[in-house]
């Protein structure tokens, strides 16, 4: 696999390295310094701070916006502080970037056995697909960074979910087209207001949509709080179809929509909201939750790949062997 900036898929200019785990999350949660062990095609063991990927100079320097937008939300979190929907959005960013980023550095630390060549880098894919945030809270205080599924061939082929561990709090991610607004029947953007960088649409709801109804989630759990956003490309008589005519610059993006633990969706107000659900009394009950609920997601994907295609078709088939031989 050559060597690829994570950020725009071209070849490093003024060559730089972007950590997927970035320095403040690091001392966040314990010695920086310390090492891990990922078990690729073979156990590879190296210090956190050398987990790293090729980058841009001026890729990395966008990246480290995202990253400082991101830590203080991540710590308001961990102090169980209230957030609001647009630095819910930029957890969602900050999601999709680390989702992407542990694909890539999986692909290259494991030697890329299967030959996937990458086909998105993170500035692609960051808030350009529907995405789901799972958030789970225990009361035991601890300092712990997991992530997962760095390792998983299912990921390699499809890296649409992911799970993070930040101390007391887990987060498991999905993302994928029209998982959100299928679920709820949205069926049109419909722009607002701009917000910053952000911006905030409405979105027409389907007559026979039942956005109250959890069984319409593509994987739902009452143990859980889910921030959610659905994401279109603008039709042509949409206000930000002028800007460009690249389909990038003509994405537009729900607000962000909350549903509590065994609650119902809603859009995210005005007003600061607490996001994290009823705290796992363990660390470990918290734990095997998250596990079931990873594995929901893990199937999700792979029975979401299309079938019409024979390549597709047999890669399906592959991957669910897998899915049979995990669970």
């Amino acid at each position: 696999m050559k060597k690829q900036c994570a950020f725009c898929g071209c070849q490093p200019l003024n060559k730089n390295r972007e950590h997927i785990l970035p320095k403040w999350l690091l001392k966040l949660t314990g010695d920086p310094r310390r090492n891990a062990t990922f078990s690729l095609s073979q156990p590879i063991e190296f210090s956190y701070q050398n987990f790293t990927v090729p980058a841009c100079e001026a890729c990395n320097a966008t990246g480290a916006i995202l990253e400082s937008s991101c830590r203080p939300v991540v710590e308001k979190l961990l102090c169980r502080d209230l957030i609001t929907a647009d630095e819910g959005a930029i957890l969602l960013d900050w999601a999709d970037k680390v989702r992407i980023g542990l694909w890539l550095a999986g692909l290259m630390l494991g030697k890329n056995p299967a030959g996937i060549e990458p086909h998105f880098h993170i500035n692609i894919r960051t808030g350009e697909k529907d995405r789901i945030l799972y958030l789970m809270d225990t009361t035991q205080q601890t300092k712990a960074l997991r992530f997962h599924p760095i390792d998983d061939p299912i990921f390699h082929h499809a890296p649409q979910f992911g799970f993070l561990q930040i101390n007391h709090i887990c987060f498991a991610m999905l993302s994928g087209l029209g998982v959100v607004a299928g679920t709820l029947g949205l069926q049109r953007m419909i722009m607002e207001h701009f917000v910053g960088n952000f911006r905030n649409v409405a979105a027409t709801m389907d007559e026979n949509s039942k956005p109250g109804v959890r069984r319409n989630w593509p994987v739902s759990t009452s143990h859980a709080t889910m921030l959610a956003q659905a994401v279109q490309i603008a039709e042509d008589e949409h206000p930000v179809a002028a800007e460009s005519p690249g389909d990038r610059a003509r994405l537009v993006r729900s607000g962000i929509f909350i549903q509590s633990a065994g609650g119902q969706p809603e859009l995210f107000g005005n007003y600061p909201l607490r996001v994290l659900p009823p705290a796992f009394t363990t660390e470990r009950k918290m734990l095997l939750c998250n596990q079931r609920l990873w594995l929901r997601l893990r199937n999700f994907v792979v029975n979401s790949i299309p079938s019409k295609d024979p390549e597709m078709r047999t890669l399906k088939r592959n991957l669910n062997k897998l899915t049979i031989g995990n669970n």
